[in-house]
């Protein structure tokens, strides 16, 4: 039987961006909030990896991160 942590952690999809608005920390707190959290920032390559559950991320990308309704389900699709 599976534990609870087991089945979250299966659910949480992983999203590697583009990010060149400057150090994605300073929005970290903001997207804490939408149940999306920063994992990795490639400063040199500017790609920022964000986790969290399925809805949350693709809400949060069409919400903040300024996805249209079909680039965010692309990106989902292509999620980890």
């Amino acid at each position: 039987m599976k534990t609870f942590f087991q089945l979250r952690e299966a659910k949480v999809k992983k999203l590697k961006l583009d990010f060149d608005m400057g150090d994605p920390r300073k929005h970290q707190a903001d997207w804490q909030e939408e149940d999306v959290f920063i994992v990795n920032w490639n400063k040199s390559k500017m790609e920022v990896t964000v986790e969290g559950e399925p809805k949350a991320l693709e809400q949060w990308l069409v919400g903040t991160y300024g996805y249209d309704k079909k680039e965010a389900k692309d990106a989902m699709r292509t999620a980890k």
